[in-house]
């Protein structure tokens, strides 16, 4: 399944929505529907700021996959190239007022699923987010 928006703030809770309801039609608990919206809103929120600068129009397009194990999410854009990988880890354990604003996204995205996998392909950002499907589905 694949479906695309604009890149811009009003798409982030679609994009959401529709990742919440095919991680529960996939057989995740609501409490893991939500962390799937965690980590794709960090995601799409990022896209929106960022990945297209001096307000040229661009888009976001989600594909959702499912194998008899995993439910993969992959985010693409074609704005500038980025690797949110590769950005330092955020240090958590600073003061508040110690810390600097923003770099918890990626963070947040990396403990609430099992992989992600970054790849610049053919002018677009792919960013990859998989997590194992429960024990319940497909009688595991």
């Amino acid at each position: 399944m694949k479906k695309t928006w604009p890149a811009v703030s009003d798409s982030v809770p679609a994009i959401c929505l529709w990742v919440f309801e095919a991680a529960r039609e996939a057989g995740f608990s609501e409490r893991e529907a939500e962390r799937w919206v965690l980590a794709v809103e960090e995601v799409a929120i990022n896209i929106v700021h960022y990945a297209y600068p001096d307000g040229t129009a661009g888009t976001i397009a989600v594909e959702i996959d499912l194998s008899a194990s995993a439910m993969t999410v992959r985010i693409a854009d074609s704005g500038r190239p980025f690797n949110p990988l590769a950005a330092p880890e955020p240090d958590i354990e600073a003061s508040l007022a110690a810390r600097e604003i923003g770099g918890l996204g990626i963070y947040l995205a990396r403990k609430v699923v099992d992989h992600i996998h970054y790849e610049r392909r053919d002018e677009e950002n792919i960013l990859a987010l998989s997590k194992q499907l429960p024990k319940n589905v497909n009688n595991q």
